[in-house]
């Protein structure tokens, strides 16, 4: 793919591309399902999950679930389940009993959650590549059928998920100190100036009069994450100070509980 996109720049085509930042992807559960199965309402999608013909056309169904699989079923991971919390941190091969099949594990997870399939989230680590700097996180705006794990304050507490507290000092951890691959100023250049300029933010990315400021002040040999599969909402380590927007968010590595952030339109 890298190859491909080299060669369509070369050929004068205006080509950048992105990818995640660790070497797992996570996503919900219900993406096992087609279309056709979620029609109807959680009472007709029940239903299917129940019926042994409709679990026989499901199996059928090449999804980004059953890619996953491609890399071993002990490698996919149960993160969050609402109607089966025991089951979080174990793999769909240890939830599926001997001689089993594994989507049907799946297919009862789903029925598990009730009325709304997707809050359930699966990770798989069945993926090795370079990464370059991305992270999605998902936003869950005060839902109460969320898992225990989870943020402390703010309109999404008792929420978790992978990207946010992770992504950045993972990246400069693993891609400047350890792999070598990239210099401090690379970094921060890919961090900041190249995706501000890519979507039209023109006032973020750099240091410039009459910019927004957001300015993080870290410690290059320090800067790593804390956060992990099993505890992902953790604050990185290393950094002193980071602006938001022109307001102190964190001061000498303290947090000050203010937000100054905003939504951001290209």
């Amino acid at each position: 793919m890298i190859e491909l996109a080299e060669a369509a720049v070369a050929d004068g085509l205006d080509v950048q591309f992105d990818a995640h930042t660790r070497p797992h992807g996570i996503t919900n559960l219900s993406a096992s399902l087609p279309q056709w199965a979620l029609e109807g309402g959680p009472a007709d999608l029940a239903a299917r999950l129940r019926d042994p013909a409709a679990r026989r056309r499901l199996k059928r169904y090449q999804s980004i679930i059953s890619s996953f699989g491609l890399g071993g079923w002990d490698r996919v991971f149960l993160f969050a389940g609402h109607g089966s919390p025991e089951g979080a941190g174990r793999s769909l091969a240890d939830l599926t009993p001997p001689g089993g099949d594994v989507f049907d594990t799946i297919y009862d997870l789903l029925l598990a959650e009730g009325d709304d399939p997707h809050p359930a989230l699966v990770i798989s680590t069945a993926t090795r590549r370079t990464c370059w700097p991305r992270s999605s996180a998902i936003l869950y705006a005060r839902r109460s059928r969320m898992p225990p794990r989870c943020a402390s304050t703010g309109p999404l507490a008792k929420t978790t998920f992978l990207g946010p507290y992770t992504w950045a000092s993972w990246f400069f951890r693993h891609m400047v100190r350890e792999a070598s691959h990239l210099s401090l100023e690379e970094a921060v250049h890919k961090l900041t100036v190249q995706p501000a300029g890519r979507i039209g933010l023109a006032d973020r990315g750099e240091l410039r009069e009459g910019h927004r400021t957001d300015i993080a002040v870290f410690d290059g040999d320090r800067f790593a994450e804390r956060g992990s599969l099993e505890d992902p909402n953790r604050l990185a380590v290393g950094v002193e100070h980071l602006i938001v927007n022109g307001g102190p968010t964190i001061v000498s590595g303290a947090e000050t509980g203010a937000r100054h952030g905003a939504v951001l339109r290209a």
